[in-house]
């Protein structure tokens, strides 16, 4: 299972050389958070593209699915907060004229998941 980072409203003439520079630099930084079996390689980036031009730099969100943290955990609240400001400061240093936003989202397996690589939980 990986977490997944999902980028929206990337500014427009971003390569993918940046892209795959700016995806290292976040995962050295959030792999610091003390998330528990949070490595470098569980976590996925994505960057999608944008039907419209019009705003793309100046807003930029971002989205993060299957931390498996449970509300329970000691420190849960904590590490999730750590964990987006580390997303959004990695972003701001290198897009600085973007406004960021981080969003997790809750994750929890017993409500439902299924993997086709046979990680399947009930």
């Amino acid at each position: 299972m990986s977490v997944t980072i999902t980028f929206l409203g990337m500014p427009p003439g971003t390569t993918s050389g940046e892209l795959e520079n700016f995806s290292g630099d976040l995962i050295g930084a959030i792999t610091k958070t003390g998330a528990p079996n949070l490595s470098a390689e569980k976590v996925k980036c994505f960057f999608l593209p944008s039907m419209m031009s019009a705003g793309l730099g100046e807003e930029i969100r971002v989205f993060v699915d299957g931390l498996l943290i449970a509300s329970t955990m000691p420190h849960a609240y904590d590490i999730r907060k750590e964990l987006s400001r580390r997303i959004c400061w990695t972003t701001k240093m290198r897009f600085p004229d973007a406004a960021v936003e981080c969003t997790i989202h809750p994750f929890d397996i017993p409500t439902g998941f299924w993997a086709s690589n046979g990680q399947e939980h009930q």
